[in-house]
């Protein structure tokens, strides 16, 4: 097969800046709990941030590898590449927001605030991962 490049579209572009900020926004919010706390260990928290941070390099680094290194779930050919393609950066991208946003509300959980309302938050997102996954591979599915 031929190389293929497929833009990112701008709703995927969007959810590539919100995510950025959300890692940026748990960093943030770490060093404003430790500067307010410092007698409190923040270990969880800086787990939080760090995955949070490796999820996020990972997943713009895979964005950018060319497409032979995509592991795609059913055999692409030359009729089907771009819409595969197509399919798998915008799932990357969506993965990535939600993977941040979970991150986000467990670490939010881990500081006690909001009386367990981000724990819930978390399982809605981890929820919407659920559903992204198997929208994705329905898709590819129908697109094969």
């Amino acid at each position: 097969l031929t190389e293929v490049y497929v833009s990112i579209s701008i709703p995927a572009r969007i959810l590539i800046v919100l995510s950025i900020l959300i890692m940026l926004g748990i960093w943030v919010l770490i060093a404003l709990f430790h500067i307010r706390n410092p007698d409190v260990q923040t270990h969880e928290v800086m787990v939080w941030g760090g995955v949070s941070t490796l999820i996020t390099i990972l997943l713009l680094v895979s964005l950018r590898m060319p497409m032979k290194t995509f592991n795609f779930p059913f055999r692409v050919n030359q009729y089907n590449i771009g819409r595969q393609l197509y399919l798998a950066k915008n799932f990357v991208v969506v993965a990535m927001f939600e993977l941040n946003a979970i991150m986000l509300c467990r670490m939010l959980d881990s500081f006690a605030l909001g009386q367990g309302i981000f724990n819930i938050a978390s399982f809605i997102f981890l929820g919407l991962l659920l559903v992204t996954s198997i929208g994705y591979f329905v898709w590819a599915w129908v697109w094969r």
